[in-house]
């Protein structure tokens, strides 16, 4: 990995972190706790845990969401590439005597 691409990586990770932290503390505004420091660090790590397990569902929630939308794409598209056979002209009918 280049160093620019080592700093970019570090840049994102910082991003990332300010922003969890940012969201605690967001939370903890919300809900008008006033805990102390001890308690306040149970709360961040259950709120990340808690957290985790939302983005996960979601995850798994639209990965079958796509899967079903792609499906049906995909048979759409068969459908209206499939080649509809032309009619072969027919023999002429024999003539009666």
């Amino acid at each position: 990995m280049s160093p620019e691409e080592r700093e970019l990586f570090r840049d994102r990770e910082l991003f990332r972190r300010e922003k969890i932290a940012q969201e605690i503390q967001d939370s903890l505004n919300k809900t008008g706790l006033k805990l102390d420091s001890d308690q306040r660090d149970v709360f961040a790590l259950r709120y990340t845990q808690e957290r985790r397990k939302i983005e996960e569902a979601l995850h798994k929630e639209m990965d079958h969401e796509r899967q079903i939308r792609v499906n049906a794409m995909l048979d759409r598209l068969k459908i209206e590439f499939t080649p509809t056979p032309t009619p072969s002209p027919e023999p002429p009918a024999a003539a009666s005597p």
